[in-house]
């Protein structure tokens, strides 16, 4: 009898400083306060801040100029003769098609994905005006960069710029650093073409290089690459032959400098990154910026809150009052909420609306499963309730599982939540609540 006594004060202890844990945390000094060690919860767009961006169409043009040959040039002087200028758009009316913003969309939506945003809000007009939702996560410094270029890459002759290949032939690309023995360092964008671009990649290799004449002069015969309007490197081939079409791009210069190396290659993977999401058909522009507070302010958060405990407190007073050893299961149902919190705490699970439904759902089916077992005290073994709603929830973990590996964060939030909430169930009322209520 002494033994079960110290058995389920061990166990009511072990939930108490769990609990406190759980929903205080822990506490030590820093400096001249005291400071919670405890990770916070990562929450969606629900509970924390959002940054809005908005895209629109840009309208601008570009005056072109060409030589008597129809030839582009470079802005000429007043004195220049033969001269033709033409206004382009950068968007012309023919390409403002629902093809097209549809493209747009899909091509956003990638690079949204490739810089590991998985919830976000995408609002497009028929005009292709855009709108974009997203947590304003510290980490995402370079999104307005991404989200704005347009992702062409060209390589230009250098005297007729002519476009000699664009970015509808690349095949994948990649970033990478390239080191020379005396330790300087440069930053590289990779571009594999495809058969197409290989194959045109080979015939550029032969014609643009260095040549000697017989009486010793040199003639270069170069190329530009150019992204998005901005030239990266001016170059030539050399002698050895085929490319295997890949095309190494210099970032910036070589060099030793740790911080400069380290920038070069952030910008290596930003240009990787928008070229494997694929070239925008339409030229947009980021005209707007704010970061605002969740959908649910923290007035609501706090009322919800209330909500909640008041709940648990009233549901608690039912197992005490209505059955015996009621006291005891509920002490186990609260230590079930605080573990089932504290894993969603340091698994990192995005806390979002759909998450909380999750809990709540687990939370009243342990808590039912509590009152079978009370009910069945007299007739059946705890192990045989327990089996019983193993039984029903095996659906509910089916889905759980499955729904875990989507990519959009409402859902994949709401599926880890049941995960857990399924395997902790198990888990901790056979080691937990089992033992609490075998010690009688």
């Amino acid at each position: 009898m002494k033994n079960n006594a110290l058995k389920k004060l061990s166990i009511i202890l072990l939930i108490l400083i769990i609990s406190l844990i759980s929903f205080i945390g822990i506490y030590v000094p820093n400096l001249n306060r005291m400071k919670n060690v405890m990770p916070e919860y990562k929450v969606g767009m629900d509970f924390g801040e959002i940054r809005e961006i908005r895209l629109d169409v840009s309208s601008a043009t570009e005056t072109k100029y060409y030589d008597a040959e129809g030839k582009e040039v470079d802005e000429p002087s007043e004195e220049t003769e033969g001269i033709t200028s033409k206004v382009i758009e950068t968007n012309p009316q023919e390409i403002l098609t629902a093809e097209n913003f549809a493209k747009v969309k899909a091509i956003l939506t990638k690079r949204l994905e490739i810089m590991g945003v998985k919830e976000y809000n995408f609002r497009q007009d028929e005009n292709g005006y855009i709108a974009i939702q997203m947590p304003a996560d510290d980490d995402l410094v370079e999104y307005k960069e991404i989200l704005s270029q347009i992702g062409k890459l060209e390589v230009v002759d250098d005297e007729t710029k002519e476009v000699l290949l664009d970015s509808s032939m690349i095949k994948e690309v990649f970033p990478t650093t390239h080191s020379d023995t005396d330790g300087s360092t440069v930053a590289l964008v990779v571009v594999n073409y495809n058969d197409e671009g290989k194959a045109k990649l080979d015939e550029i290799s032969k014609i643009y290089v260095k040549t000697t004449d017989e009486e010793g002069n040199e003639t270069t015969k170069g190329i530009s690459i150019v992204f998005d309007g901005q030239t990266l490197m001016r170059t030539y081939f050399g002698s050895e032959g085929t490319t295997k079409g890949q095309l190494p791009i210099s970032i910036g210069r070589e060099t030793t400098d740790r911080e400069t190396i380290v920038e070069n290659y952030k910008e290596a993977v930003l240009i990787a990154n928008v070229l494997r999401s694929g070239t925008l058909p339409i030229t947009y522009n980021l005209t707007y910026e704010n970061i605002s507070s969740s959908i649910l302010r923290q007035e609501v958060i706090q009322i919800f809150a209330i909500a909640v405990a008041v709940l648990l407190v009233i549901a608690v007073a039912y197992l005490i009052i209505r059955y015996n050893g009621g006291i005891f299961a509920g002490i186990s149902w609260l230590g079930f909420i605080a573990f089932y919190m504290l894993i969603l705490r340091f698994t990192n699970s995005i806390m979002t609306m759909n998450s909380i439904i999750a809990i709540m759902i687990v939370s009243v089916f342990n808590y039912i499963f509590l009152v079978s077992m009370l009910s069945n005290k007299e007739n059946k073994s705890f192990v045989e309730v327990l089996k019983r709603y193993i039984i029903l929830g095996i659906p509910m973990f089916i889905i759980a599982l499955v729904l875990t590996f989507a990519s959009m964060t409402p859902v994949s939030s709401f599926a880890i939540a049941l995960f857990w909430g399924c395997a902790l169930m198990i888990a901790y009322n056979y080691i937990i609540t089992k033992n609490l209520y075998d010690a009688k």
